[in-house]
């Protein structure tokens, strides 16, 4: 007799006299079937079960009826997840405990029936919903659900990606909505909600692509977070006036809300609460809002006007300063052309029409916009207040200004030109970065701390001789140093050299330069930094000088194009995933003296086809070589002592790997998925083989094993000795051919 759960002609079959259907029994990757549940069309369930277990039908997605007979009592949480093709449902009288998310997820159920007899739950009025009978919630609803009026709540997730709902009214005895109740509902469109509810709960209609409009009703004093995200097709939202707090992402990604007025009521706005609304032109922030915070308009690119009022006093906050950070709240509203502050604000103004927010206290420009004014008295230009502001070309600074902020200008595509008056002595990092079109940085020449380059291409600071902003026409002259960012994302530069003064390319400053195709790097430098020239996608050929001796985490990274890659002699250290995703990459010779190979060193080099290890290695990180598809061979030398976690994973084409005695550790799945891989030779029984480290290598004929190593129960795939693998047991000592001192049942495959 077979006892297993299986599938036979899209019929589930289950085990005689079984009591119970077990957890995750149908659920494909489960104990009891090994089959794709995708078949199971169909099932009888024998009158000898009591129980449905937790997930036992879980994502059985051709699954349309199920009818649970009598004599079954508990049927357990998620059991029919995920049964996206379930399109009735009959629960009979016997059955009193129906676990949490029995039947969510089931977006084609349009059909809910439960015995008139059961004594827990019922379907009133024909109404195609589960209800539990003594509190009048309902459990579960469909595309074809309508709400008796004797509901009083909704459970969390009773409607969750129903694809067949496509309009609802909910009765006025209805108290509460539950979480993501209605979300992921593709074809909703419309929705009464009823005068009796006080809050909209976390998720409630989130990724409602069809929802087109919303009246929340006066009752509601909450909308909380992610309420509306993502409803694409959202136009028209009307507020209550009892709405007093918007919940984080509440609106996140409403990307076709054009207008939205906020009620006196509200007090607070939440981070991200409308990032994303691209088509949201204006928005009144209203008297009574006292709190908003990070991002909350962020990428909202069509609003033009914003107004402060006089009650608004909590702001984001710097994540390090803690100081007002009023550019967060506005991240990337780059059209804004009106900002006004309302008169008589405690910390605020906008003097002189500026069309920009000052702290008072400070004489702080903390935001700007294209038609800014910077009034006479303002002594800083705080962090981000022009970043990312388009249709700015040009701006006066007075000078009675003495600070500009880190990443002041950051992304203003727009700016051509800019003067700096000798009143400024401390300029932050990145002020100009990602600004494509700068082409004119005038220092004025009484400035005692900066001075502008002959040409007015530079800003370079006098007392360090650092080069702190270029714009694209700048050529690299004898400076000492270099700010970070100081070229990230110049898309016009194409070749640079290097003087020979400059001993450290910072952090990030020339990622993403992606025309760079050429850098002469100078035999001063000693340091390549983190990021320095990732995602470089034209850069084809790089020399690293003898000098150098650090290379920095994904310094190189994403560098597409690079084919030749020649190292100098004095490398000691080369950072995480530095020349990860150089996909054109086809031959390295690392350098002499090189300790560790960090994770993800040459991860996804997919032409890489050779490698030559220095004899000074030891230590071979995780995902070092993961994904170089091209390589065939490589030869580890016998000096390492770790090849760490998924350090070759996926390496296609290699076909032979001899692991010296130097090695301690072979790790979890280092070798995994090496498919032509046809010979392993491991040379020292000391070596250990962990989980997985030749798992799907199916293409392994001989397999060269010293007698007593130790190797983990996963090591090779199970079918090893099915494919006509050739085993060898050897003496370490003198090589030759041993009978294994392992019987045969302790070996692991």
């Amino acid at each position: 007799m077979d006892e297993r759960y299986r599938i036979e002609n899209g019929e589930g079959i289950i085990p005689e006299g079984s009591t119970s259907i077990v957890d995750d029994g149908f659920c494909y990757g489960g104990e009891e079937i090994i089959e794709d549940n995708e078949d199971l069309k169909r099932i009888t369930i024998p009158a000898s079960v009591k129980e449905i277990g937790s997930r036992a039908f879980s994502q059985c997605v051709s699954l349309e009826e199920i009818i649970i007979p009598e004599g079954i009592t508990r049927i357990g949480e998620y059991a029919f997840y995920g049964c996206t093709g379930l399109k009735r449902i009959y629960i009979p009288s016997s059955v009193t405990l129906i676990e949490d998310m029995a039947f969510t997820c089931c977006y084609s159920l349009t059909e809910i029936v439960i015995s008139k007899d059961n004594p827990i739950y019922d379907s009133r009025n024909n109404c195609n919903a589960l209800i539990e009978t003594a509190s009048n919630k309902l459990i579960y609803g469909g595309g074809s659900t309508i709400i008796p009026d004797t509901v009083t709540s909704i459970e969390d997730g009773a409607f969750h990606g129903s694809e067949t709902l496509k309009e609802i009214e909910i009765p006025a005895s209805v108290k509460e909505i539950g979480m993501a109740t209605f979300g992921s509902c593709p074809a909703l469109q419309r929705i009464v909600l009823p005068e009796s509810i006080t809050s909209i709960e976390n998720s409630t209609f989130s990724f409602c692509g069809s929802l087109i409009e919303i009246s929340v009703p006066n009752s509601v004093i909450a909308i909380e977070n992610s309420a509306f995200s993502h409803c694409s097709s959202l136009r028209s939202v009307t507020l209550g006036h009892s709405v007093e707090i918007i919940g984080r992402t509440a609106f996140q990604n409403c990307k076709s809300l054009t207008e939205i007025l906020l009620p006196e009521s509200l007090t607070c706005i939440d981070g991200y609460a409308f990032e994303g609304c691209s088509s949201l032109k204006q928005v009144a922030l209203p008297a009574s809002l006292t709190q908003i915070e990070d991002c909350a308009f962020r990428e909202c690119t069509s609003l033009a006007e914003i107004h402060i009022p006089s009650s608004l006093i909590s702001l984001a906050k710097d994540l390090f300063s803690g100081e007002n950070d009023l550019p967060r709240v506005f991240y990337s509203c780059n059209n804004i052309s009106k900002i006004t502050v309302e008169n008589g604000h405690p910390l605020f103004d906008s003097r002189n029409d500026c069309n920009a927010v000052i702290e008072t206290a400070t004489n702080t420009l903390l935001l700007g916009c294209k038609n800014t004014v910077i009034p006479e008295g303002i002594t800083a230009i705080g962090k981000n207040a022009f970043r990312e502001v388009h249709g700015l070309s040009t701006i006066e600074i007075p000078e009675s200004v003495t600070k500009i902020g880190d990443l002041a200008f950051f992304g203003s595509e727009d700016l051509t030109e800019i003067h700096i008056p000798a009143s400024v002595t401390k300029i932050g990092r990145d002020v100009f970065t990602d600004c494509p079109n700068l082409n004119k940085v005038i220092i004025n020449e009484k400035n005692p701390v900066y001075q502008s380059t002959d040409n007015w291409d530079a800003i370079i600071k006098n007392n360090s001789n650092s080069l702190i902003c270029a714009t694209h026409n700048y050529i690299i002259t004898e400076v000492s140093e270099i700010n970070s960012d100081v070229f990230r994302c110049n898309s016009e530069v194409r070749r640079i050299v290097l003087p020979e003064t400059i001993t450290e390319i910072k952090d990030m400053t020339f990622m993403e330069c992606c025309n760079l195709e050429e850098i002469i790097l100078p035999s001063s430098l000693r340091r390549i930094g983190t990021n320095a020239f990732k995602a470089c996608y034209s850069l084809k050929k790089i020399i690293i000088p003898d000098s150098v001796e650090v290379i920095g985490d994904f310094a190189f990274s994403e560098c597409g194009s690079l084919t030749e890659l020649i190292f100098g002699n004095s490398i000691s250290e080369i950072g995480y995933n530095a020349f990860s995703g150089c996909e054109k990459l086809q031959k390295i010779s690392l350098p002499e003296g090189l300790v560790r190979l960090e994770s993800g060193t040459f991860k996804r080099c997919s032409s890489l086809t050779e490698v030559t290890l220095p004899s000074s290695l030891n230590f071979i990180g995780e995902w070092a070589f993961e994904q170089c598809e091209a390589l065939s061979k490589i030869n580890i030398a016998d000096s390492v002592e770790i090849i760490s976690d998924f350090a070759f994973l996926e390496c296609t084409k290699l076909s032979r790997i001899e692991i010296p005695s130097s090695v301690k550790a072979i790790g979890i799945s280092a070798f995994r998925r090496c498919s032509n891989l046809s010979e392993v030779i491991i040379a020292s029984a000391a070596t250990f083989i962990k989980d997985g480290a030749f798992a799907e290598c199916t293409d392994i004929t001989s397999l060269s094993l010293p007698n007593g190593i130790s190797i983990a129960d996963t090591a090779f795939s199970i079918d090893i000795l099915h494919t006509g693998t050739e085993i060898r047991f050897y003496n370490p000592k003198d090589g030759s051919i041993d009978e294994p001192e392992t019987t045969e049942n302790d070996l692991p495959f």
